[in-house]
């Protein structure tokens, strides 16, 4: 996980792990440092937060739980999309959800963007 930056210069590639579960992200993290000992992880807690920080910071993938801290994950793949730049960023979403549960945070976050009741089927 080493890529070539400016001038031939490698950087470590940059990972971005968004998680509100302590425990969680603290696994997440070590995962990350045994298997792709050379990148760098940046652990943050709040969905506002990482978002303001992969403007400022592109990561190279962002791990997001779709229940955060400021904004839940759902706005937050929503800032993502919209960003000319982080759109282009790869994203693994994660969850210790039940489907139903999944699926009616799902529910929930459609209906509060303006989507019809029975938008799905």
């Amino acid at each position: 996980l080493i890529v070539s930056g400016v001038f031939g210069q490698k950087r470590k590639k940059l990972v971005m792990v968004v998680e509100r579960d302590h425990s969680t992200l603290t696994l997440i993290n070590k995962l990350l440092r045994r298997l792709a000992k050379h990148c760098e992880v940046v652990r943050l807690m709040d969905g506002a937060e990482a978002f303001a920080t992969i403007c400022s910071r592109p990561p190279d993938l962002v791990i997001a739980n779709p229940e955060l801290y400021g904004i839940n994950g759902f706005r937050f793949v929503d800032n993502l999309k919209m960003d000319f730049h982080a759109r282009k960023i790869p994203l693994v979403m994660t969850t210790g959800l039940s489907h139903a549960a999944l699926l009616t945070n799902l529910l929930v976050n459609l209906k509060d963007n303006g989507f019809p009741q029975g938008a799905l089927g």
